[in-house]
């Protein structure tokens, strides 16, 4: 029987001071410091990506706390750039709202995550963000 070897490979990055989104446009989010970051995924000087160094199967969680107020927020992850492949949205809340996307996808080395957040609304209501994150694990 061959043993089972299990290496655990991830990173969670976060936002210390969030940036106050523009009014409907997305924002990337650029993460000041990580939690964890077994595999060298998320550098200080590229901060809004977590870049894939061996491919596989990733758990991927984007999310961020919103306050209460009107217009619709959102949390979006992104692949390579590219469309939404996860996205979270909400509109008038009354109490604060931590919004997450949520996706499992096949990464390959080289390809990269970022988080985005959005908020559909008018200037006056515009909100500021706070406990943004992105965790990367590999699980298959």
């Amino acid at each position: 029987m061959v043993p089972f070897f299990f290496q655990f490979v991830g990173c969670k990055v976060r936002a210390n001071q969030a940036p106050n989104p523009a009014v409907n446009v997305p924002t990337t989010v650029a993460f000041t410091a990580e939690e964890y970051d077994t595999d060298n995924m998320w550098s200080a000087t590229d901060q809004t990506k977590v870049h894939i160094q061996r491919a596989g199967y990733y758990l991927v969680i984007g999310a961020a706390r919103w306050p209460a107020g009107n217009g619709t927020r959102g949390v979006a992850v992104k692949k390579n750039g590219g469309q939404w492949p996860a996205e979270t949205r909400t509109s008038v809340t009354a109490t604060q709202a931590m919004l997450q996307a949520v996706m499992v996808a096949r990464l390959a080395q080289g390809d990269f995550i970022e988080l985005e957040t959005y908020f559909l609304g008018s200037g006056q209501d515009l909100p500021s963000l706070s406990d943004q994150a992105l965790t990367v694990v590999r699980i298959g």
